[in-house]
């Protein structure tokens, strides 16, 4: 704006030079050259003023990047503080750890060395009720016919250890070593065998009512006989035990590995098997009724109808089967004496060699069923669907058989 200052100069001289050639009044002129500076003052101030406010934009930016590089600094320092601190808490806390570590290794050692060791000593017929022995080494001991009722074994190693008809009612064997173990005819009522390491242990006819065995291993256990009324075996270890005829009534095997086990002639009433294993048990003459839940695996031809297991050589005399499901299944050499199956649907069923005497099968659906070799002496079989029906060898409910009567009980019922 200044540059123009000296050319508005220069433009009135030549005005007022053309002015002097058409007159000598400049009064007009000099106002002009008045307003012009004027205007141009003005113009000026103007400038002054965006450009001190250029100067105070400037500044003001100037102090807003000092601000945040200052803030950007300041976080950073923390942040590196903070990971130092955080660094230090690690190391602290591994080395608590470490000593932790330690101390629990000590604590065990110390738990080791301090253990009673009673092993191989004779104990036979000792009274020691509510006696402390945790820890306590009592492997191969006799402790025949001894009283430790409410003793507590928690942790001890009884493996070998001879047992036989000890009292070990309420006893805590949490965790014991009981490997090998003679339990024969030991009273373990109301026990506590959680964790217990049982494999191959002896308990046979023992009394195992209201003991729980949660997660115990009973590998090779022998509990043939044994008494298993409320027994708790949840996810025990029961593969090739032996609980031939033992009695269990109210027990919570679910989840249990019955794998391979042996469990003739045993009888499961009211019993929860819900997810349990029993992959290839042998359960020829066993008996259940009225169980809570079905296994999750059953041996080969066996089948969960009705809350109840049924295969070959089964155990239902004189058992309530009335309307019961049991068509097209593997019933043969099943026992059903006296059972009453009035309703029942057994086509299709493989009956061979099944013992129905005295058996109540009014009604029955025995469509297409295999009789052969099956007892029917005395059965009542009114109004029953004999069609398509395989006799041979069978016994008529007169007592006759079949092969004499035209290869059919058909006349003979």
């Amino acid at each position: 704006m200044n540059q123009l200052k000296p050319m508005i100069i220069v433009l009135l001289m030549l005005t007022s030079a053309l002015a002097g050639c058409t007159g000598t009044d400049t009064t007009v002129l000099e106002q002009q050259i008045e307003d012009l500076q004027q205007s141009n003052d003005q113009m000026n101030d103007t400038i002054s003023q965006k450009n001190y406010e250029i100067t105070l934009l400037q500044e003001l930016n100037s102090d807003v990047i000092s601000d945040a590089e200052t803030e950007k600094n300041s976080l950073l320092e923390q942040l590196e503080d903070s990971k130092t601190s955080s660094d230090n808490l690690i190391l602290a806390l591994q080395s608590d750890l470490a000593i932790q570590q330690n101390l629990v290794t000590q604590w065990k050692q110390n738990a080791e060395d301090s253990r009673t060791i009673l092993s191989g000593v004779n104990m036979g017929e000792a009274d020691l009720t509510g006696a402390i022995m945790r820890y306590t080494d009592l492997s191969n001991t006799n402790l025949f016919n001894s009283k430790l009722h409410n003793a507590d074994l928690r942790y001890a190693d009884l493996s070998n250890a001879y047992l036989a008809t000890a009292d070990l009612t309420d006893a805590d064997l949490t965790g014991a070593d009981l490997t090998g173990a003679d339990l024969n005819n030991a009273d373990l009522t109301g026990a506590n065998l959680n964790g217990a390491d049982l494999r191959n242990a002896n308990l046979h006819r023992a009394d195992l009512t209201d003991a729980d065995l949660t997660g115990a291993d009973l590998t090779g256990a022998d509990l043939s006989g044994a008494l298993l009324f409320g027994t708790n075996l949840y996810y025990a270890d029961l593969s090739n035990a032996d609980l031939n005829t033992a009695r269990m009534t109210g027990v919570n095997l679910s989840g249990a590995d019955l794998n391979n086990a042996n469990l003739m002639w045993i009888f499961m009433y009211n019993t929860d098997l819900t997810g349990a294993d029993l992959t290839d048990a042998e359960m020829a003459g066993a008996g259940s009724l009225q169980l809570i839940g079905c296994p999750a695996l059953l041996p080969t031809d066996w089948n969960c109808r009705h809350n109840s297991l049924f295969g070959p050589n089964a155990h239902f005399g004189y058992t309530d089967l009335i309307g019961f499901d049991l068509s097209d299944i593997n019933l043969t050499y099943i026992f059903m004496m006296g059972a009453d199956l009035t309703g029942a649907d057994l086509s299709d069923s493989d009956l061979t060699g099944a013992d129905l005497s005295f058996a109540d099968l009014n009604n029955v659906d025995l469509n297409n069923a295999d009789l052969s070799n099956a007892n029917l002496y005395d059965a009542d079989l009114t109004g029953a669907d004999l069609s398509n029906v395989q006799w041979s060898n069978t016994t008529c409910p007169d007592g006759t058989n079949s092969d004499d009567n035209g290869n059919t009980c058909e006349n003979n019922l």
